[in-house]
């Protein structure tokens, strides 16, 4: 892991799974909880269940929020409304938490809403938790989201890709592998508040471009990406890593970094 880097966290995350953790949350440091222990569920949950009818949904939206979106959200989706299907049962590996405040937005947003539009949001504390199928993905970041034991193989952070794509993209290669596994990523409502440290909006943007542009042909790679049936799910997460550098998404250090991981 190189030197002076957002990815040397992984230190943090291998500190915690060396103690026993069953559970790390993934946060920063201008992330306040919201009243109450972040949501730790276990075993199983009934979720909102999206359809696979989009390749990524706006998550927001399900928590009140219409006029944002996510960070990492392929930019043809953007105004797409939510589809529901039957409400069904999953095993909530990973949970992304909305966050109060100033959320995960990207360059676009900061820089041509009004701050009005963007601080000081508040998302719906009532909604319930919302899961996505096979095949459909939101993005989530590594600012507010709780990774259970049997997900801590899915924390690996890239090196070689761009600061501001380095949650998102680990976050769909993550959704992608968890359909091997039977677990789910699903999106909790807002329990942490953030007071977004200073931001320089013209360099995040920069190195948000390459995220507009690639992201969903990314979605659709993975979706036609398969991993052999008698793979472990760190097999597969090598595998994936291959794919995706073969494809230019990211480069040798990470198919090398994923596969020291999985042994760590």
């Amino acid at each position: 892991i190189p030197f002076n880097r957002y990815e040397r966290k992984m230190l943090g995350y291998l500190f915690a799974v060396a103690l026993g953790a069953q559970a790390i949350l993934d946060t920063d440091d201008d992330n306040i909880p919201a009243g109450a222990a972040p949501l730790v569920l276990e075993d199983e949950v009934c979720v909102d269940m999206l359809t696979d009818e989009a390749i990524a949904w706006n998550t927001y939206r399900h928590f009140g929020i219409v006029h944002l979106y996510n960070r990492g959200l392929p930019l043809q989706l953007v105004q797409r409304p939510l589809e529901y299907q039957q409400p069904q049962t999953v095993r909530p590996l990973v949970q992304q938490g909305v966050v109060h405040g100033d959320p995960d937005l990207d360059a676009i947003q900061r820089l041509t809403l009004s701050p009005t539009l963007t601080r000081g949001v508040r998302f719906s504390e009532t909604s319930p938790i919302v899961g996505l199928p096979p095949r459909s993905y939101t993005p989530v970041n590594s600012q507010n989201t709780v990774f259970l034991r049997d997900a801590f193989w899915s924390l690996v952070l890239p090196v070689t890709t761009h600061w501001r794509e380095v949650d998102i993209f680990r976050s769909y290669w993550t959704q992608r592998l968890m359909w091997e596994t039977g677990g789910s990523v699903v999106v909790v409502g807002p329990t942490a508040y953030q007071l977004r440290n200073p931001h320089d909006f013209m360099l995040d943007m920069k190195q948000e471009i390459n995220m507009y542009a690639k992201t969903h042909d990314m979605l659709e790679l993975l979706n036609a990406w398969e991993c052999p049936a008698d793979f472990t799910i760190g097999r597969c997460s090598v595998l994936v890593m291959v794919h995706l550098h073969a494809h230019g998404y990211v480069g040798a250090k990470d198919v090398d970094l994923v596969s020291a991981w999985m042994s760590d």
